[in-house]
């Protein structure tokens, strides 16, 4: 017969990495985006055709630095966590037992 569960089972422990979002983070960030862009939009349209460019150039803007950070970012957040892991087992081999 198994053990019963404790609460303490559930907890994950402190040196285990946590999951990564994936994807999922990443397009509803694009989505949320392109939707605030859009209302804005449509909220300052009446007000002129000079301020009614100002919500599409800031979404371009975005749109810019969200795919070079889609692209980018990711991509060298994921090796520089590998140098550091690296780096990390290296000192925990020289370092004497104690």
């Amino acid at each position: 017969m198994p053990a019963p569960r404790t609460p303490a089972d559930s907890v994950q422990r402190p040196d285990a990495a946590p999951p990564h979002g994936g994807c999922l983070s990443i397009a509803l960030t694009g989505i949320a985006g392109v939707l605030l862009t859009i209302g804005l939009f449509f909220l300052v349209r009446p007000l002129g055709a000079m301020v009614a460019w100002a919500p599409l150039v800031i979404g371009g803007v975005f749109l810019v630095v969200f795919f070079h950070y889609a692209v980018w970012g990711r991509w060298l957040g994921r090796v520089i966590r590998r140098e550091v892991e690296e780096e990390e087992k290296e000192q925990k081999k020289r370092q004497p037992p104690a």
